[in-house]
């Protein structure tokens, strides 16, 4: 191969490799959306996202006056755009709300986790507080067949103190789920709750 053969090829992989990364440059890897702009209280935390069957997404976080406060509530909206438009907010769990398996009614909610297992069944995870602040949370959780536009009564997970979902959980063989908690009671360490559904 001749010096300017070699040349020309060289000019045209540098100039075909300058229009590619000018035109990564230009295109837009990161875009934003605001899906709560009419909050009613100042804290908006611990927000998850789901991708249902149908294709839309459901969003949830936890909303109240400050963190751990007895005001707080899941609130829960959907996008059939790809996320680009949001539907109304609805409460997902009420402030005071109590689980079917507790006498006691919540003092505060949060920690949202969406998650729909292979059967379709939609399920909300969340940290539920009776007394205290987190060291005092537990797991309950709520269920929906219609892709969270009705929800289930409120059921206890765990029964321990300081137990908080952030993660989505993974769905195992033979039915069992296993979601991620951390435990800030006594100690603070990182475990798992697993059971069949």
């Amino acid at each position: 191969m001749t010096r300017t053969l070699r040349d020309l090829q060289r000019a045209l992989i540098c100039a075909a490799l300058a229009f590619g990364v000018a035109s990564i440059a230009r295109a837009q890897i990161f875009t934003g959306s605001i899906v709560s702009t009419e909050a009613t209280m100042p804290m908006q935390h611990g927000s998850s996202v789901v991708e249902l069957d149908d294709g839309s997404l459901l969003v949830s976080w936890y909303s109240a006056t400050n963190e751990a406060a007895r005001d707080s509530r899941i609130f829960c909206r959907r996008s059939t755009s790809d996320g680009l438009n949001w539907g109304p907010t609805q409460i997902a769990v009420s402030p005071g709300e109590r689980s079917r398996e507790s006498w006691l009614a919540n003092k505060a909610v949060g920690n949202s986790v969406l998650f729909q297992d292979k059967e379709n069944v939609l399920w909300l995870f969340y940290a539920a507080v009776e007394a205290g602040g987190w060291s005092g949370a537990h797991v309950d959780y709520k269920t929906s067949r219609d892709r969270g536009h009705t929800w289930s009564e409120s059921h206890r997970l765990t029964t321990g103190l300081g137990d908080l979902p952030r993660n989505k959980p993974v769905e195992l063989a033979g039915c069992e789920i296993l979601l991620p908690l951390s435990h800030s009671a006594f100690r603070k360490y990182a475990y798992g709750a697993r059971w069949k559904t």
